[in-house]
Parts: C-alpha cells; structure tokens; sequence
C-alpha cells in the first residue's frame, strides 16, 4: 500500500486516500514517507471522510463506528464519540 500510494504521488495523482491502521505501517509512513501523510488515514477516518462527501449517509457511518466500537476494535470510546460529533455537526452544518 505505501509503495503503490508513493508511486501515485511521483506519478502526479494527488487525489487519494490510503487506509492503514497498522502502527508500525503508520510510523513507517510518518518517517519515510512524510510526502504520503495527508493521503493516510485509518478505519475511523475514512468513515469521517465517507461522511463528509457524502459516500454513505451520517446515520450508516454513525451506526459502522458504534458496531466498530462494539466489536473490539481498536478504537477507544474518547475516539469514536470524537467522530460521532464530527459527523453529526458537519451533517448539521451542511
């Protein structure tokens, strides 16, 4: 995933997004391939971003974090309440 998303940059494709919830990966990226940061994202923010263009409705992606939350994943409280807020206030806002 880093490697092809690098070789999209290099290639002049700027609108992408790559997913990566891994740490070691995402330390990776940040040491190496700090050119990739505002393309990476993780699981809850790609649920964020799906939100934000409109890719599925607030109350499906509201409803995926809370499943998230209740399957153990990775993702504490603090967090998906965080993105929950997000979504609700920018689906107010627009």
């Amino acid at each position: 995933m880093i490697h092809y998303s690098n070789s999209l940059l290099k290639n002049g494709d700027f609108d992408f997004l790559f997913v990566l919830d891994d740490k070691q990966a995402r330390d990776i990226v940040r040491s190496f391939f700090q050119n990739l940061l505002n393309h990476m994202t993780g699981t809850i923010g790609i649920i964020e971003y799906c939100a934000a263009h409109q890719i599925h409705t607030p109350q499906i992606c509201i409803t995926l974090l809370y499943d998230i939350q209740a399957s153990g994943f990775r993702a504490d409280a603090t967090i998906i309440r965080n993105s929950v807020n997000k979504i609700k206030n920018e689906s107010h806002n627009s």
